[in-house]
């Protein structure tokens, strides 16, 4: 900053230097190596939703047993899946047994457990419980 007064008046005059106020560009393996990781990260991100398999109808069952006996602590054992002999071709029940891990053998309360899940083109239409939960 320089003054430079004529005749009683102050003029004030800046000069700015280049290389002072110039940012600095980041060194090349720098940028190379952000933009690699935003187009890995993209797409990896975009897919977090994705499931790859959808559920099949006996693993359907088996969570919405466990489901409707909260607190139960259901296991499921097996799972069956049949095509019953007068609904069509996309009909399916699918029955599941299960086993609740916090009652003991020939307790009061029903240990064993099964339900039975009725399909139809994939959506459940029936639900009922054909042995447990409770006596």
């Amino acid at each position: 900053m320089q003054v430079a007064g004529i005749a009683g008046a102050a003029r004030f005059e800046f000069r700015r230097r280049g290389r002072q106020y110039r940012r600095m560009a980041a060194p090349l393996s720098r940028r190379i190596a952000a933009a690699l990781a935003l187009v890995l990260a993209v797409p990896a991100l975009a897919g977090c939703g994705v499931r790859l398999r959808e559920a099949s109808l006996s693993d359907r069952c088996g969570r919405l047993m466990q489901e409707a006996f909260p607190g139960g602590d259901v296991t499921v054992t097996t799972q069956e899946a049949v095509t019953p002999p007068t609904a069509g071709l996309a009909a399916a029940v699918v029955v599941v047994h299960g086993v609740r891990r916090n009652v003991a053998p020939g307790g009061v309360l029903q240990r064993e457990l099964a339900v039975e899940c009725r399909f139809d083109e994939g959506i459940l239409i029936g639900f009922r419980w054909t042995q447990g939960p409770l006596r």
